[in-house]
């Protein structure tokens, strides 16, 4: 008999071959130290936080929450992998409502990985008319195809080169809910 494999019988074959790289209490520590970092930055200023959808939702929720200063918030949503784990075509979603003219906008995502995401949304931020714009990110990779390493502005936690996720980064749409990160061990 052929059993088809489904989407969750992938992601749960996935998991099995995963172990936790960072711990929930790790992740939350670097997120503290980011919000104070923030903090000490824009304690003069009222940024506009953009939440990257999807995977910066998490992470993003867990920063504001720490973050002290008068900020607004809004979302942009641009994406090269969907529900796939490999990057293609930057496919824009949503744009935020708020006007970025004359503000200073803090994007917040999960990862730096290549960045072209990263790099294409600053330059939207730029050219819609932001003073500043600014990267906080969950998580760096380590690796040498960076394309756009000088928007780490501030980074929590680096990770190696590997597949990971939890904390709002996914496997075709699976895990963005898991507390700490995951490594898939033969990547």
């Amino acid at each position: 008999m052929n059993k088809k494999i489904t989407a969750y019988d992938d992601a749960m074959a996935i998991f099995k071959k995963s172990s936790v790289l960072l711990s929930e209490q790790q992740v939350d520590a670097s997120i503290t130290k980011l919000a104070a970092r923030l903090n000490d930055d824009y304690s003069e200023k009222t940024p506009l936080v953009l939440c990257v959808m999807n995977g910066g939702l998490i992470a993003t929720a867990k920063l504001v929450s720490k973050l002290t200063m008068p900020l607004q918030m809004d979302y942009i949503h641009a994406t090269r992998y969907g529900d796939e784990v490999v990057g293609r075509k930057l496919n824009w979603i949503a744009e935020p409502k708020s006007s970025l003219k004359g503000r200073d906008v803090i994007l917040v995502d999960d990862i730096l990985d290549e960045g072209i995401t990263l790099q294409s949304l600053v330059e939207f931020c730029r050219a819609e008319g932001a003073a500043s714009v600014k990267a906080a990110l969950l998580v760096k990779k380590n690796h040498d195809r960076c394309v756009a390493p000088e928007f780490g502005d501030y980074v929590g936690l680096e990770v190696p080169d590997k597949f990971i996720f939890g904390c709002g980064m996914d496997y075709k749409g699976f895990f963005r809910n898991l507390p700490a990160i995951y490594a898939v061990e033969d990547s």
